[in-house]
């Protein structure tokens, strides 16, 4: 879907709009539980960003340890991408508030890279560390009940 404009904007934390220039979408799902989708193909995260956001919601925002085991059963032990970036600031990729951590206790070697991208591995219990974002791993996208993306309406 060529030329598109995504804009998220949160109501009380339950209602999400994506606005683009052909479609709108009104969801009334929950980030605290969503569903979680393993994409086994090596990609940069932002190239895994573009992929999710046109065939799902975004990159996976964890929220909770309950996004954390779904993302762990899903990967098969697999480092994987999620949606977590630095830019000199923590944001997830959909917008959503920084609220829940659950980071490695590994020294990241970041040396004076001032964008760097989040990585978890069930292997490692879930937790994050940070890579370079021009990396290629496997990398997990989420999606909330109610929400349908469309096919270039």
């Amino acid at each position: 879907m060529k030329n598109q404009i995504f804009i998220s904007i949160k109501y009380n934390h339950s209602v999400r709009i994506l606005l683009s220039k052909t479609l709108m979408i009104v969801s009334t799902g929950s980030q605290l539980d969503p569903n979680v989708f393993f994409v086994n193909s090596s990609k940069t995260w932002p190239v895994a960003q573009k992929y999710c956001r046109e065939n799902y919601v975004d990159l996976v925002t964890v929220t909770n340890i309950r996004v954390v085991e779904k993302i762990n059963n899903e990967t098969g032990g697999s480092q994987v991408w999620i949606g977590l970036h630095r830019a000199p600031n923590f944001f997830w990729s959909d917008g959503s508030n920084f609220t829940f951590s659950n980071w490695d206790f590994v020294r990241n070697k970041l040396n004076s890279m001032k964008v760097i991208c989040a990585v978890t591995s069930s292997t490692k219990g879930g937790k994050w560390k940070f890579l370079s974002c021009e990396e290629k791993l496997p990398f997990v996208c989420y999606s909330i009940r109610g929400y349908k993306r469309g096919s270039g309406v």
